[in-house]
């Protein structure tokens, strides 16, 4: 029974060490300038990545919302967004589906000059075994590129 205890204890342990080192990948690299908290009516949308670079598709923002979850966030139908400066700031988004306890993502942004396109990648790190749905679209702020032509967006899982 005493060995039992010790091996109760050390699972436990264990995995709360394993919970804890999940928080240690959430990072942002490359040329993310911070995350944009955007709330929990932006969470979800209709899509699996955009770049906005102007006011006027900010705006349009809300069209890209999935109804059904907008309402069961309790969400108005244009719900208000943070204010950002798109003369010097483009928004980046991209859709991620994971399971966890805790989840924690590591986040890199770079611009390949030779296409102009942006290439977001994410890893992302889902920790514990409560089986929880969590669902990100992952905003980040860089600054202002004008001749962006594509958002590629590079998913892993761990």
């Amino acid at each position: 029974m005493k060995y039992l205890i010790y091996i109760l204890a050390l699972l436990l342990f264990i995995g709360c060490e394993e919970e804890k080192d999940c928080l240690e990948y959430s990072e942002n690299g490359g040329l993310i300038i911070r995350e944009a908290s955007m709330g929990k009516c932006y969470s979800v949308l209709d899509t699996s990545k955009i770049f906005i670079n102007d006011t006027v598709a900010y705006k349009q923002l809300a069209q890209l919302a999935i109804d059904s979850i907008q309402q069961s966030l309790g969400c108005a139908p244009s719900p208000s967004r943070p204010e950002l400066d798109f003369d010097s700031l483009t928004l980046l988004g991209a859709k991620t589906v994971a399971e966890g306890c805790i989840v924690s993502y590591n986040r890199n942004v770079t611009y390949n000059n030779h296409d102009n396109s942006i290439a977001y990648t994410l890893d992302v790190h889902q920790c514990g075994e409560c089986n929880e749905k969590r669902i990100s679209m992952n905003w980040v702020v860089i600054d202002k590129i004008d001749t962006i032509s594509n958002l590629k967006v590079a998913i892993k899982y761990y």
